[in-house]
């Protein structure tokens, strides 16, 4: 991801989305690096009904910053609400510089701590895994950097005066 404004954000909003089930435990966990300069990273989780409507938008703000010398994994756990039956999440840096580059890989969900049920993931070695910009910022699959593998997604904003949206082909968009 390479910054195009100071907010943005992206989430993976495959089809069909990951199962939950209401009054359960989730944790979200993604790796992260900087190109250039860390920022904290912000989860972001958003829970859906039956219908695919949302019920609410999560921000977790787990107090991680991803760095430039190494992979960080950012992660949170949430209880999925009342009438919940997908979830979809992704991440957000609230406050970057333009044209700073932040690397995410391994997107995971898993169910309760106790389980530990791997339920969907991402990992970018072939593709952007169906992610892509909306506007203000370039998103492409890159070999730079990775965590696992040889891939991570790369961000790149392209604007400082507003935010940028990445999208999973498929699904809604998010604006920051």
């Amino acid at each position: 991801v390479t910054a195009t404004a100071t907010y943005w954000g992206a989430i993976d909003n495959t089809s069909p989305r990951q199962a939950v089930t209401a009054g359960s435990n989730y944790n979200f966990s993604v790796w992260a690096r900087a190109a250039t300069s860390g920022a904290p990273v912000v989860l972001i989780v958003a829970w859906r009904d039956a219908a695919g409507a949302t019920i609410v938008n999560t921000y977790v703000h787990p107090g991680v910053s991803d760095n430039t010398t190494g992979w960080t994994e950012i992660k949170a756990s949430q209880i999925a609400p009342a009438g919940a039956v997908t979830v979809v999440f992704g991440v957000t840096i609230n406050a970057t510089t333009v044209g700073h580059v932040h690397y995410f890989d391994d997107f995971s969900m898993t169910s309760s701590a106790v389980t530990q049920t791997a339920v969907g993931s991402k990992g970018f070695e072939s593709t952007v895994d169906g992610l892509s910009v909306v506007s203000n910022a370039t998103s492409a699959r890159s070999t730079a950097q990775a965590r696992t593998g040889t891939s991570s997604l790369a961000i790149t904003p392209t604007s400082s005066t507003v935010g940028w949206s990445v999208t999973e082909s498929t699904g809604t968009t998010v604006n920051t």
